[in-house]
């Protein structure tokens, strides 16, 4: 803060110049904070102090900016002067987006970093939390599950929670953030399923080879199918997502990017209380293993829209 005096006629006047605090609309982008203005006093007898301005939308991973403080009050009048009002603060926009909630049903992040268990972290309903039947067959690091053979993420309950609200909603998100050890498996490999054998299911995410798929059951049809075309699948860390509307539009991406869709009509009217599984399927005959890193799982009875999907991209795994 400047202040700068000047005596007329025996007044001592205050000329206090326009505060404005450190960090003013930080760029969040890269994950840094926005800071908010912290304001200095008016000067004696000066102009007000005015609010530092708030910090700039935070890009990914960023913090939003905080409020600007308030200016403290005026200061105060010199001999025939007047006092200065006090600044206002600066409001700070809001942040980064988070994961999209509405709809959300099972939520698995795989923060775990050992042990057998892997935790339904999505706080609705009763959580569904999956064994690793073969814990020697997989790896753990801080943030993800690495398959590295033949195994089951499973659970012998039913999660009623789930088929109840897509039966409502006869919408669907099945989503995976993955990173496939090869582009060869088959089967399909199930990533992610909703199902009793290799034979029926509700739904069922998958992997055949160099594509990516899923298949629906509807009331029209038991094994509705879209996949890929070829060498959609790379063996780097990838966000899968497979959506069907109520109005039976079925949208497969790959890291925001449309790679296939198709119209499965009908309702979920007849989806039955299928067991939940990832990396398998619940068939010791005809194992249909995936293999690879998990870093996020997540089921929807909703289906998320391009902006919804690509929201979660930008929140990355």
């Amino acid at each position: 803060m400047i202040r700068a005096w000047l005596v007329l006629g025996g007044v001592v006047l205050g000329c206090g110049l326009d505060a404005r605090g450190s960090g003013e609309g930080l760029d969040a982008s890269a994950g840094g904070v926005g800071g908010g203005a912290v304001l200095d006093d008016g000067a004696t007898g000066g102009f007000p102090a005015t609010g530092g301005e708030g910090g700039s939308v935070a890009g990914a991973g960023g913090v939003s900016g905080s409020s600007g403080a308030s200016g403290s009050g005026g200061g105060v009048a010199g001999a025939g002067g007047t006092v200065g009002t006090g600044g206002s603060g600066g409001g700070g926009t809001g942040g980064a987006l988070g994961r999209v909630t509405t709809g959300l049903q099972l939520l698995y992040t795989f923060r775990e970093g050992s042990g057998s268990q892997v935790h339904d972290v999505s706080q609705v309903g009763t959580p569904h939390d999956l064994s690793i039947k073969d814990s020697g067959n997989v790896s753990w690091t801080a943030t993800f599950l690495r398959v590295d053979t033949a195994t089951i993420l499973e659970n012998s309950n039913v999660p009623a929670k789930l088929a109840e609200a897509c039966k409502t909603s006869n919408a669907l998100t099945v989503e995976a953030w993955l990173f496939p050890l090869n582009t060869s498996q088959g089967g399909p490999a199930r990533i992610v399923t909703s199902s009793p054998n290799a034979a029926g299911r509700n739904f069922t995410l998958f992997q055949e080879g160099n594509k990516y798929g899923v298949r629906i059951r509807t009331s029209t049809n038991l094994g509705h199918e879209v996949q890929s075309t070829g060498n959609t699948v790379q063996t780097k860390l990838s966000h899968l997502v497979a959506t069907r509307s109520a109005a039976g539009q079925v949208v497969l991406y790959l890291d925001k990017a449309v790679i296939a869709n198709a119209t499965f009509g009908g309702t979920f009217s007849n989806w039955a209380e299928h067991r939940f599984a990832i990396a398998n399927e619940y068939d010791s005959a005809v194992p249909r293993y995936w293999r690879g890193e998990l870093h996020l799982v997540a089921v929807y009875c909703a289906a998320l829209s391009a902006a919804e999907v690509a929201q979660n991209f930008d929140a990355g795994p």
